[in-house]
């Protein structure tokens, strides 16, 4: 028979453990009624009954009371699962006596066990009780379905035995499990299933031995000399039997535990340590403390239903087991297990917990290195993308959000960029330092920042210069968004007690009306805003009219200025004669220079030499172009031919 034996004590605290104490209180008042009740009405019967001889009633009380001393002890948190022979002594008690001596032996032989155990009183009482009432339920549909103590051996008789054993396995094992859960509010359908498997084994094998010295009895008294042997032999096996699968377990919970440590987060192995270690030693509280090679100590802890939130275990918990996390010269923590009942490890258990810690350590401080490698790679990854003065993007995160965010309905681009130029700047950090300057974009960045959706991108592109990208809004939403920030920085703000101001100047250009891609946006805008500085206007939205070929500009300034150093360039001289008088009045110059533009593998095509180029401009004060030089007074009217 299996017995469950709280060794634990009830929960305190709480409005739900309160409620399963009271439950407890009620169901063994409830189940200790009903043995002695069962004991009064057993009573009359013996009363009523032919007395036994007294070598029955006295081998009957040894079975019982030996049954109750050779046990199977089983481990599960705070209770201990016992597995007895009270299946068989009850139907080799059947056998020997009638229901009604056997039903009051029972308790007896229970309480005389309890005594030489020194088993608690209460638990002592409610066993019996619970024990007294399964037999004598199993003993009375027994005998009504056969005289188990007739002397006769038959398979009706093998038949009632068997039916009277199920019957007090299920009674004692639904009133102990029910003791059980309430005390340690456990679900009473996973108590239950506590060593359903050996208790399976235990009952049949039980039951078959008693149903063996019963046969043997009726056919040869003189054999039952190896009766001591038999019990031996059983009990031997019952034992590996338990150890062996008690091993299993605990090889396939190790297994299981340590795979579950190659996770690259600490919490998360912490978190498979604490469900690993609860399942693994029965451990009703698994507290891990950490401590990282940064200093950084870290404290997870859980039971049975997994981690928890809290940090402490509850004051009811008494025991404690802890195992260090790592060598001896190089500790990086340690785990402790509590219990609420007062239990010692083997020494199996001992050497797997140590093999558990040390493989914790390791899982712990590599998910640690990997998480610092992490975050770092992530901050330096922010830093690329950031502004470290304002927190706002920079120039690389318009490049790299920027088409995403302008394509974020996953059709052709649309969006407005936006360029920010804060005027007279330079003249605060000239004036109040670079430091107040600094603080004047941060206040300048958080406004921005606080006037825009959390979808739209706000970027620093240089020391004075911001770009606000929208996306999916048109001109016009832009126009009115530029003036509102324009106002917005306009308003008066106090650094050092001075209120200082950020006049700002704004660039727009649209997608996909003025160009599609960032460089292009960036580009226009910026073209917006030098035409918005040059005619003092706050605002310009971007027009292809008003823009001027700035890249040609540079290609001729550089060609120029190579040609000018290569002497590439010949002067000529047209001059102007006054035809009334001959005279050479002005002279046109012109400048032609031989410099080809390269080709697109970056070498100078080959053209013929005179192949030239030529530039104009209207201002005299340059290099080449037109200008009229007058001649001067007193030339000979020869001056033309020689000119020439």
């Amino acid at each position: 028979m299996l017995v469950r034996v709280p060794k634990g004590v009830c929960r305190p605290g709480g409005a739900e453990l309160r409620q399963d104490s009271r439950r407890l209180s009620r169901l063994i008042a409830v189940v200790v009624t009903a043995g002695v009740t069962t004991v009064a009405l057993a009573v009359i019967g013996v009363d009523q009954s032919i007395t036994p001889s007294l070598w029955r009633i006295g081998v009957c009380f040894a079975l019982l009371t030996a049954s109750r001393l050779a046990v199977l002890h089983l481990r599960l948190r705070g209770q201990r699962v016992d597995f007895d022979w009270g299946e068989g002594a009850l139907l080799l008690g059947l056998v020997l006596l009638p229901t009604s001596w056997l039903t009051v032996l029972t308790p007896c032989s229970i309480a005389t066990a309890g005594l030489l155990l020194k088993k608690n009183a209460v638990k002592t009482v409610y066993n019996a009780a619970s024990a007294t009432v399964a037999t004598a339920v199993a003993g009375t549909v027994g005998h009504f379905l056969y005289d188990t103590t007739s002397a006769g051996f038959s398979w009706r008789l093998v038949g009632a035995l068997a039916v009277a054993s199920l019957l007090f396995t299920v009674i004692a094992d639904l009133t102990a499990s029910a003791a059980i859960a309430l005390s340690q509010s456990e679900p009473f359908l996973r108590t239950l299933r506590v060593g359903v498997g050996m208790e399976a084994l235990t009952g049949a094998g039980n039951v078959g031995a008693a149903l063996a010295v019963v046969a043997i009895a009726r056919f040869d008294p003189w054999l039952l000399a190896i009766l001591p042997m038999l019990v031996v032999s059983l009990q031997i096996t019952y034992g590996s039997r338990l150890r062996g699968q008690q091993e299993r377990h605990a090889w396939t919970q190790l297994e299981k535990t340590t795979r579950a440590f190659t996770q690259l987060d600490p919490a998360a192995v912490a978190d498979a340590a604490i469900t690993g270690i609860s399942a693994l030693f029965q451990a009703d509280w698994v507290e891990v403390q950490f401590l990282s090679p940064n200093g950084r100590e870290s404290l997870y802890s859980g039971g049975p239903g997994g981690p928890a939130a809290g940090t402490s275990p509850p004051g009811w918990y008494g025991p404690t087991v802890t195992e260090s996390l790592g060598q001896r010269d190089e500790l990086v923590g340690n785990v402790t297990l509590h219990f609420s009942a007062d239990v010692a490890l083997n020494a199996r258990e001992r050497h797997a917990l140590a093999t558990l810690a040390a493989a914790l350590a390791v899982a712990l401080a590599n998910a640690d290195r990997y998480e610092t490698t992490r975050k770092l790679a992530e901050d330096k990854a922010k830093e690329a993308v950031t502004d470290p003065l304002t927190g706002v993007g920079n120039r690389t995160k318009l490049h790299q959000a920027g088409p995403q965010l302008l394509c974020h309905t996953g059709q052709a681009p649309s969006g407005v960029l936006l360029l920010v130029d804060i005027d007279h700047l330079k003249e605060v950090n000239d004036t109040l330092g670079y430091d107040t300057g600094d603080r004047l974009l941060v206040e300048v960045a958080q406004r921005i920042v606080a006037v825009l959706s959390q979808q739209d991108l706000v970027v620093r592109l240089g020391s004075h210069v911001f770009a606000v990208l929208l996306a999916g809004t048109t001109g016009q939403q832009a126009e009115a968004l530029a003036n509102h920030l324009i106002s917005t920085l306009d308003a008066p703000m106090v650094l050092d007690g001075l209120h200082l101001r950020a006049p700002s100047t704004i660039g727009i250009a649209s997608a996909p009306c003025d160009a599609e891609s960032i460089h292009d946006l960036l580009r226009l805008a910026d073209a917006a805003l030098l035409r918005a500085k040059n005619t003092g206007v706050r605002s310009v939205r971007y027009a292809a009219d008003q823009d001027q070929p700035h890249a040609d500009r540079l290609v001729t300034v550089e060609e120029s200025r190579t040609g000018i150093i290569n002497s590439e360039f010949l002067l000529h001289y047209q001059p102007k004669v006054d035809v009334t008088t001959g005279w050479v009045t002005a002279s046109r110059r012109s400048s032609a220079g031989s410099t080809p533009r390269a080709d697109s593998s970056g070498r100078p095509p080959s053209c013929p030499p005179s192949s030239t180029r030529r530039w104009s401009t209207s201002s005299p004060s340059t290099f080449f172009g037109w200008d009229f030089v007058t001649a001067p007074s007193g030339w000979p009217g020869t001056a033309p031919a020689a000119l020439r």
